[in-house]
């Protein structure tokens, strides 16, 4: 299973989100599992719903804002135990730099941040392609730990719904 992070502001799904659901839902096709969902923050149900225009099957919704690193560390490890997630993803920003880290201990999991494109996937190992040095060069990093912190950045992709 792969669980996505996703970002809401002023009652809507940030394009982040939108490209992170894109890319985790690649990935969950590639690996023969679905993509989930979890988004943080209040908003309507439309906006849930459009999620899955994106590859999400489900979206698991937690619609207290404001929480704490520790919080959003704590509640999104409980929703990967719940879906059985083996990679995480979510697009960089500061606030899942604020508990990313966290999380990954909490779930024993290797991160990739700057994520420039999609995996190459062979078994349990992910070779990923990442930016470094602001941009102005890249790095290719195989992670072979069972479960996965993938951060994408922003603009990697051009989501497009129904493209699932």
């Amino acid at each position: 299973m792969v669980l996505v992070f996703i970002e809401i502001a002023d009652g809507n799904v940030k394009k982040s989100s939108l490209e992170a659901t894109a890319y985790g839902a690649e990935i969950a096709k590639k690996t023969g599992v679905e993509c989930v969902a979890v988004a943080f923050g209040n908003t309507g149900k439309d906006q849930l719903e459009a999620l899955g225009n994106f590859g999400a099957k489900r979206v698991l919704h937690v619609a207290q804002e404001s929480l704490t690193a520790q919080a959003l560390a704590s509640t999104t490890f409980e929703a990967i135990n719940k879906v059985g997630a083996k990679v995480f993803v979510a697009s960089k920003s500061s606030t899942v730099d604020g508990f990313v880290s966290r999380l990954a201990i909490k779930w024993k999991g290797g991160i990739v941040s700057n994520i420039t494109d999609l995996p190459e996937i062979n078994g349990n190992s992910f070779k990923l392609k990442r930016s470094i040095y602001t941009g102005k060069a890249f790095a290719w990093v195989e992670l072979k730990s069972e479960n996965k912190l993938l951060l994408i950045k922003k603009n990697t992709l051009s989501p497009v719904p129904g493209s699932d």
